[in-house]
């Protein structure tokens, strides 16, 4: 049996004021708070130099906007959608899907801003995946495409995307063992 934890009113509040109604649980909520206390410093603050724009030991390089470089063979290291924790691709765009519902208010009002395809209910074949939080089915898509639409959305929606991502050491790859902030705004 898990532990009980008893909380103050006010902190319970408090708690109350990060969480995604109806879809959040005094857990869920503790746990992103966790992930972000412990994943705070592994997006690093991005520092210009004069020279190039980007820090100048390059061991990052730094894209803003929905149009990245071929974000195939990548995985995501750490990534946050408004407040919101992400470390897979279908993950960002199922979290930018379930925000958008709470703060629209309506499948209708997210459906005619979304570039992905997503249907009311639930459907499981051709690689659709339903989201019970928000009665949706969310079709999933690559990793270019994640980017792009769950960008599109957020900016639609007035929230920041920020990734730290990795290229695999992949000849395909765009730039192999390679590191990269992803920012949308």
């Amino acid at each position: 049996m898990p532990p009980v934890i008893r909380l103050p009113q006010k902190t319970f509040e408090r708690l109350q004021k990060h969480a995604i109604p109806l879809t959040d649980t005094p857990a869920s909520v503790i746990e992103r708070l966790l992930d972000a206390y412990e994943e705070k410093d592994a997006v690093e603050p991005v520092v210009p130099s004069k020279k190039n724009g980007i820090k100048d030991n390059m061991e990052d390089m730094v894209f803003s906007g929905e149009e990245m470089p071929d974000l195939h063979h990548t995985r995501i290291l750490v990534g946050k959608f408004g407040r919101q924790s992400f470390k897979k691709w279908n993950d960002l765009v199922a979290i930018a899907h379930n925000i958008a519902i709470h703060e629209l208010g309506s499948f209708e009002a997210v459906s005619k801003i979304t570039h992905s395809n997503i249907v009311r209910g639930e459907r499981k074949d051709k690689g659709f995946k339903y989201l019970p939080e928000v009665d949706i089915s969310i079709q999933y898509v690559d990793a270019n495409l994640a980017w792009k639409n769950a960008c599109y959305l957020a900016k639609q929606i007035g929230l920041t995307i920020k990734a730290e991502i990795e290229w695999l050491g992949k000849k395909n790859a765009a730039y192999p063992s390679k590191k990269a902030i992803l920012q949308c705004t």
